[in-house]
């Protein structure tokens, strides 16, 4: 294809061109500088994106507050002495705790022992309750079962009931049965 006309760009701006014609043109822009050049200066300024007033300003105000080299180095270097300062705070802490006496050993093992002992009288009445609970569905479950049974074989009854009788009769039984 040969470079893109002026007419051809007015016609892609304003979408008057045909399918296979819009998509030859782009093909060709896509390859060719020129022609990408020329439809960029074509874009009419109702198209155009404006950028806003400062924003230059503002862009090279926030790199400038990026950290520099030495600035990173120095909140490091920081960093680093504040968890080796913390380090040594829990060192001098555990030193301290191993050379107290004993007693305080012994008494944290007394309420760790009685810890577990209010753990499992927890657990133990917490399955007892589940027991009952569970006891008390099951009751609840056969009763429901034993009255759908009576239901059952009562509906049975009756429907057998209704196959003995006579057609004639049980249709005017029913009719009367309405007025009463």
């Amino acid at each position: 294809m040969a470079h893109i006309t002026e007419e051809q760009i007015r016609k892609y701006y304003r979408h008057e061109l045909e399918q296979a014609d819009e998509f030859a043109l782009l093909h060709h822009v896509a390859q060719c500088e020129y022609c990408a050049g020329k439809l960029a200066a074509g874009l009419p300024e109702s198209q155009v994106l404006s950028v806003p007033r400062g924003l230059r300003t503002e862009i090279l105000e926030q790199a400038d507050r990026i950290p520099g080299r030495r600035q990173r180095q120095r909140e490091y270097y920081r960093y680093c002495t504040r968890v080796a300062l913390g380090m040594c705070m829990a060192l001098g802490l555990m030193v301290s705790v191993n050379f107290m006496d004993n007693s305080a050993w012994q008494q944290m093992a007394s309420w760790k022992n009685a810890v577990t002992e209010l753990s499992t009288q927890r657990e133990r009445t917490a399955s007892s309750d589940e027991a009952a609970r569970k006891q008390q569905y099951e009751k609840e479950q056969s009763k429901r079962l034993q009255e759908q049974k009576e239901k059952q074989r009562k509906y049975l009854e009756q429907r057998k009931q209704e196959r003995t009788e006579p057609d004639s009769r049980r249709g005017a039984e029913k009719w009367f049965d309405q007025f009463k």
